[in-house]
């Protein structure tokens, strides 16, 4: 039997960091356990398109050698969050074991692009 998209995606990310994602199995806990990191991981059509157009609006505007990041700021909210891709944090925190090669990455983002552009 085929992976469902959303455990294929927690697979996929938790072998970025070069660990394993944590089977639900009824208990509250994060998705892929790491040991500077408890990531949760979102994957569908559920991604806020505010959140895609900022990245790619970062994107574009980020001057040469910088990392684009998007700040979000909930109305209301003393929280600030942070958004950027998975590469970007490597970059950040070199020290975070992430296992990834350049054609992965390229893949991953051109795929959430695709599905981000088809809903």
């Amino acid at each position: 039997m085929a992976d469902k998209s959303w455990k294929r995606a927690e697979r996929d990310i938790a072998s970025l960091f070069g660990v394993r994602r944590n089977p639900n199995n009824g208990e509250r806990r994060e998705d892929i356990s790491h040991t500077r990191l408890s990531v949760e991981v979102k994957h569908g059509a559920q991604i806020p398109k505010l959140i895609i157009d900022a990245m790619k609006q970062a994107r574009k505007n980020a001057p040469e050698g910088r990392i684009p990041i998007v700040a979000l700021h909930p109305k209301g909210s003393h929280r600030r969050y942070a958004v950027l891709t998975v590469a970007e944090l490597a970059e950040l925190a070199p020290e975070l074991p992430l296992c990834i090669e350049v054609g992965d990455l390229a893949r991953l983002i051109a795929d959430m692009e695709v599905d981000h552009e088809r809903h």
